[in-house]
């Protein structure tokens, strides 16, 4: 399994749990963006960084937030992964 992969499964399965995503809603996809289509809001942002930061022992930088890659979990686990083997 890639570290891609393993934060990938990790940080979907915490959005399912904290957010109360159904495992039926086939809009949700790791690359639909969190945002715009209501699953994550600002707090919930906070959260999910805080979430990556603990689960995988990193430091996100602040730019993060801002970047479009960002905004879905293929683009939060590629995101995390490069910093796990950076």
């Amino acid at each position: 399994m890639t570290a891609n992969t393993e934060v990938a499964e990790k940080l979907e399965s915490y959005i399912r749990a904290q957010f109360f995503v159904a495992d039926d809603d086939d809009f949700f996809t790791r690359d639909v963006h969190l945002w715009k289509e209501g699953y994550v809001d600002s707090t919930g942002a906070v959260e999910v960084i805080a979430f990556l930061e603990d689960e995988f022992q990193i430091r996100l930088p602040d730019e993060v937030l801002f970047d479009p890659n960002f905004t879905t979990i293929n683009g939060m686990a590629d995101r995390v992964a490069g910093l796990i083997h950076g």
